[in-house]
């Protein structure tokens, strides 16, 4: 794939073996919605003074039926995403209320959390440590 002057490799649609040499499609959204949500809260925290340390996104998605994906004959269900679980992981000694404040205005102007809300179920968390 190449995007603007980009060029990465993409795997097939959802991969399950974990040996695989290239990044699903699927690992792919995944990542990006993580890597939205953790760099577009730094950038709010940046932009509003407040000191950040580190970032880190977990992100967990679930099928709705992963043998469908796998092109199984007679499954019930569909491959799409059913489920998401996102932890964002913040660093900082700044104020907790204040750094609250401003993971929800990130949240808000994520344009892959708006778009993946629509689809399926995202389960967001927030932890913040000293």
């Amino acid at each position: 794939m190449v995007t603007r002057k980009h060029r990465f490799d993409v795997g097939g649609s959802a991969e399950f073996d974990e040996e695989s040499p290239r990044i699903s499609a699927l690992e792919y959204v995944l990542g990006a919605l993580g890597a939205d949500l953790a760099v577009g809260f730094a950038g709010h925290a940046r932009r509003n003074g407040l000191l950040v340390d580190q970032v880190e996104a977990t992100v967990q998605g679930e099928l709705n039926d992963p043998l469908a994906a796998l092109g199984v004959v007679g499954t019930k269900g569909h491959p799409g995403i059913e489920r998401i679980q996102v932890t964002v992981y913040v660093s900082s000694l700044e104020p907790q209320a204040r750094l609250l404040e401003l993971w929800e205005e990130s949240l808000r102007a994520s344009p892959l959390l708006q778009t993946l809300r629509a689809a399926c179920t995202v389960e967001l968390k927030v932890a913040i440590v000293p």
